[in-house]
């Protein structure tokens, strides 16, 4: 009888063993949020050509993606080419994910590539939405700063751009 009993559990550990096991995240991988409000830089060559930018974090694939969208700029009057411009993609590998003292989740991304192309380009995102600390101005929900440090004439360009937007939100139909 014992026989059978210790047979019966090592035949379901060596059958449990080769089973895959299928672990599920609470937390969904990707999250995006529409940014409203932008500040670029004077020296980005398609300053004024902006209408709309989204950020993008990929948990699973540990990347970033600020996407910029850009629209002909058109003088009243006149007649307009209606080119479609790409899209500004910038995507960068996260380098960390930290909380602060109010709550607030800070991802900050990084690409250095200074010895091969001259660029280190620089993401931080600053999830507010739970921040716990007063505060005499209202915080946007989602605050992201893209900088980015280049080679030019002279020296080092460097530039410094600012986004505003909603709340990030998991996005079902990326995973």
């Amino acid at each position: 009888m014992k026989s059978k009993f210790f047979f019966a559990v090592l035949t379901l550990g060596l059958v449990g063993a080769q089973l895959p096991a299928q672990a599920r995240s609470l937390m969904p991988p990707v999250w995006s949020a529409q940014l409203v409000r932008f500040e670029l830089d004077e020296q980005l060559p398609y300053k004024h050509l902006v209408r709309g930018a989204e950020i993008e974090v990929n948990y699973a694939r540990k990347t970033t993606t600020l996407s910029i969208f850009r629209a002909p700029k058109c003088l009243p009057g006149q007649m307009c080419s209606r080119i479609a411009y790409p899209v500004i993609r910038i995507e960068l590998p996260i380098l960390d994910v930290t909380k602060d003292e109010c709550g607030t989740k800070i991802i900050r991304a990084l690409e250095d590539r200074r010895m091969w192309d001259g660029a280190r380009q620089t993401l931080a995102i600053r999830d507010n939405t739970a921040n716990h600390c007063p505060s005499f101005v209202a915080r946007p929900a989602t605050e992201v700063l893209y900088k980015t440090d280049s080679a030019g004439r002279g020296g080092v360009v460097s530039t410094r751009s600012t986004f505003e937007g909603e709340a990030l939100r998991p996005e079902y139909s990326k995973m």
